[in-house]
């Protein structure tokens, strides 16, 4: 009976960590929604846990909500502490040893993902850096910018590498078990994956980018070095980044910012004489996770078990406020689709979670029937935990937008330059430095909140 009671605590420990992670996101969700902005930070500081004196974070995720409400609110000096905080877990994880992932590996095999740590996605580590760098152009510090942007591309060149190695780690990972245990998992993923397919987890059209990179950051890359440009060397950098992002995204404002790198180069234009704005919209938020459970035909089942089966994230689109940005005649365009972005590396990682769930669902049931053979109460406690851990890890950089947006046109003569969100909206006028370049830096997370503008001149 006490041994009962323990399981029974246990489960419903694990699932009330799970419960609260899901209220705080709701929690910050509302405030956006309601366009309180400080509430929402004050929710993802607390949850973020930074220590002053170490400045190390409890919670990476809700770290990198931090940095990205305070980049909303224009505390542009501390957002990039907190992502410089993240940096450092980045790092970390990077670096983890073989005991610690391996010791990660059998605490997500007796409960789940959700439990452990956050592991940041490939995305998530360069709109850091993008992030930081937008944070140091806008406070002036242009060296500092110029560091995240190197790093930024570093990562983007990685991608490829980086799917590889981790892929095949975790595949590696899970093929050390006995025979008897891989037999039954190969013949339930056959199965599982014929009952996943008839729950709407139709991932053969999503695509990624060539190379994975994400065009957002490269094109302000190219941007930002094309501006900014100190010799020769940086106008190739600016020529090769938005030669690239033209390909990709076939947008015209891509087009027209690489014609006008390479009149820079060629000399027959110079950067006083551009007098130009580009427009980026941020719009919407990006796809979120959700979780689906599932009943699976797992081969080890017997009449001696109380539950088994298993929970999958799954994506979920969140519709756009806005199509584009209005600045006169000229529309914004996509030149950055996170919504694409994170379903092609959620497509990659999908088959590696969808084998960690059937493994540790064998695993527990297993378990569940030989407690039950011994014990039937303490059985159904078992069943119970089971149940109850069984949760798919849903966990996400909810803050990231929908996709990423970009315009450019001349400099106003008057110096104000009226933004259009729709009809439904009140146009938006914004003041230009008169004879500088400029970055007109807009986010939009809902259309139910006003969206904040930011002018950067260059």
């Amino acid at each position: 009976m006490k041994n009962a009671l323990t399981v029974t605590l246990l489960a419903l420990a694990i699932s009330g960590c799970a419960i609260t992670e899901r209220k705080n996101q709701g929690k910050l969700d509302t405030s956006l929604v309601q366009g309180n902005t400080l509430e929402a930070i004050t929710l993802a500081k607390e949850k973020a846990g930074l220590d002053e004196k170490t400045n190390q974070l409890s919670d990476q995720l809700w770290g990198m909500q931090a940095g990205s409400l305070l980049r909303m609110n224009k505390d542009y000096t501390e957002s990039n502490r907190y992502f410089d905080s993240i940096e450092d877990v980045m790092f970390m994880e990077d670096t983890e040893g073989v005991l610690e992932s391996t010791g990660e590996l059998i605490g997500s095999t007796i409960t789940n993902d959700a439990m452990l740590d956050y592991e940041q996605t490939y995305y998530d580590s360069v709109m850091v850096n993008t992030y930081k760098a937008l944070n140091f152009i806008s406070i002036g510090d242009r060296d500092n910018a110029r560091v995240e942007w190197n790093r930024s591309d570093e990562r983007q060149r990685r991608a490829a590498d980086y799917f590889a190695k981790k892929i095949n780690k975790q595949k590696e990972q899970l093929e050390g078990k006995d025979e008897a245990t891989s037999k039954n998992l190969n013949k339930s993923l056959l199965e599982s994956e014929k009952v996943v397919a008839q729950h709407n987890f139709t991932s053969t059209e999503w695509q990624a980018y060539d190379g994975y990179i994400n065009p957002f950051s490269t094109f302000m890359h190219g941007l930002f070095f094309m501006l900014n440009a100190q010799d020769n060397s940086d106008l190739n950098k600016a020529i090769d980044s938005l030669n690239r992002v033209a390909a990709i995204t076939q947008t015209k404002v891509s087009a027209e910012t690489l014609k006008l790198a390479e009149e820079l180069q060629k000399g027959t234009s110079n950067l006083a004489g551009l007098n130009k704005v580009w427009v980026v919209f941020e719009n919407g938020r990006a796809v979120k996770k959700e979780e689906l459970r599932i009943d699976l035909p797992l081969f080890l089942v017997s009449d001696n078990v109380a539950y088994t089966g298993i929970a999958l994230p799954r994506l979920k689109e969140l519709p756009a406020p806005y199509d584009s940005l209005k600045v006169g005649d000229v529309k914004t365009e996509v030149v950055g689709d996170m919504d694409k972005i994170i379903q092609a590396e959620f497509k990659e990682e999908f088959p590696v979670i969808l084998t960690k769930e059937i493994s540790r669902t064998l695993i527990k049931t297993v378990a569940q029937k030989q407690i039950n053979d011994q014990n039937p109460l303490l059985g159904l406690g078992a069943g119970l935990l089971q149940a109850i851990s069984t949760q798919a890890d849903t966990r996400t950089w909810s803050m990231l937008p929908k996709n990423f947006q970009a315009a450019v046109v001349d400099a106003p003569a008057q110096g104000k330059l009226t933004l259009s969100l729709g009809e439904k909206t009140t146009p938006i006028d914004v003041d230009i430095p008169a004879g500088k370049n400029a970055i007109v830096y807009v986010k939009a997370t809902t259309a139910t909140a006003l969206p904040i503008v930011d002018v950067i001149s260059l």
